[in-house]
């Protein structure tokens, strides 16, 4: 298969992250995208509730749970994708992280903080917060199927360097 791609999540492992519909939307399109693994970082009380969708999902060696790591840096410079399910939010630093990175970033248009980041279609893509696993498997579908596009987006991302500066 050769070099292994990265989607990854970072956050909290709780209901509100809706972390178990990444796992759904990454099982829609893991056949067409055989070279793709699906990474989480961190911890809390829906981690048992995942690690049973993932292997009734029969996506063990292609879901990952860490958990809690050193260097978020690391992982943001070695993965290809970031990806925000989020039912609601404030602030995600974890998303302004990645972009920060130059990462392509694919996140639910929740009420308040990622559509206040991301230019939908210019650094990022973001899904409607109803649309549901489909939606977010399409989004997965256009990263993960056109990596000149992705590339075009994780290189605009990094501009919330300039535009979320201290200055």
């Amino acid at each position: 298969i050769g070099v292994r791609k990265i989607c990854l999540s970072v956050g909290r492992l709780s209901n509100e992250k809706r972390c178990s519909e990444i796992i759904y939307a990454f099982n829609h399109v893991a056949c067409k995208f055989p070279d793709w693994d699906l990474v989480f970082l961190g911890e809390g009380p829906e981690r048992a509730d995942l690690e049973h969708i993932v292997s009734d999902l029969g996506l063990k060696n292609r879901v990952h749970l860490p958990g809690h790591v050193g260097n978020l840096s690391d992982w943001y410079f070695y993965a290809d994708v970031y990806v925000m399910n989020s039912r609601f939010e404030g602030f995600p630093n974890s998303l302004l992280e990645a972009m920060a990175h130059g990462m392509t970033v694919i996140s639910s248009n929740c009420d308040t903080g990622p559509k206040e980041i991301i230019t939908n279609g210019v650094d990022g893509l973001l899904v409607d917060i109803f649309g549901g696993r489909l939606a977010l498997s399409s989004a997965m579908e256009q990263i993960f199927g056109d990596l000149t596009f992705s590339k075009s987006l994780g290189k605009s991302a990094a501009g919330v360097l300039v535009r979320f500066s201290l200055d």
